[in-house]
């Protein structure tokens, strides 16, 4: 670029005539604007700065290594998914004090922990406290499925009751034919036929379970004699 003075014309003391060789016609840069073009760059000497297609100074700026953003984009990511989880946890935790509170509300619970405690032994079934069976009432939420205690628990009254047959693999068809067959089971038996025993409500658990406790006054003859 040649620099040029013009002779008739006043000249500020703060600018400079640019005239670009392929172009011919002057462009006025202020040395201000330079300056500040130049700061722009971080401190990068006036090498880095060059004239865009209209002769006035650009700065080029590197940009980050594409590794970089991948990097933030996987922070980011472990963020949400973060907060995710906790979401998750936090929605767990409340179904299950939701769960916890129903089942102390409920006065078939403590039926049930009274038999257990009381007439376990006649049946061949170790003592079953209150937190034992509170964590197997409760813990469908959190796990995603029925408890095998809980299963063998209802599988052994419902061989004392004479259904020989039940096994855990279909216990819940067991499960059900017993309750169609004592009407004050008939509404718990349409609430397990429509949802399955995991998502029954802990009412209708307590229900059927309180009844086979109580059924083994009625009907398991060995029991009967046993506790008399």
């Amino acid at each position: 670029m040649d620099i040029k003075n013009e002779e008739n014309a006043d000249v500020k003391p703060d600018a400079i005539v640019v005239v670009k060789q392929e172009e011919q016609h002057p462009v006025d840069i202020t040395v201000k604007e330079e300056k500040e073009c130049i700061e722009k760059c971080n401190g990068e000497t006036s090498d880095d700065v060059k004239p865009d297609e209209n002769g006035r100074m650009e700065c080029e700026i590197d940009m980050k290594e594409s590794d970089d953003y991948d990097e933030l984009n996987e922070l980011i990511s472990d963020e949400v998914k973060n907060g995710q989880d906790s979401a998750n946890a936090d929605k767990k935790l409340e179904t299950l004090q939701i769960a916890i509170k129903q089942l102390y509300n409920d006065p078939s619970f403590a039926v049930v922990c009274s038999f257990f405690n009381k007439f376990a032994c006649f049946l061949g079934i170790k003592p079953q406290n209150f937190n034992k069976l509170e964590r197997l009432l409760t813990s469908f939420h959190e796990t995603g499925r029925v408890d095998r205690e809980l299963i063998d628990l209802h599988l052994t009254l419902l061989r004392k009751l004479n259904y020989k047959s039940a096994r855990v693999n279909g216990w819940e068809r067991y499960l059900l034919k017993y309750c169609s067959l004592n009407q004050s089971l008939e509404s718990e038996y349409l609430n397990i036929e429509r949802y399955g025993y995991l998502h029954s409500s802990i009412n209708t658990k307590l229900a059927v379970l309180k009844t086979l406790c109580e059924n083994q006054f009625d009907y398991n003859i060995k029991f009967k004699d046993s506790v008399s």
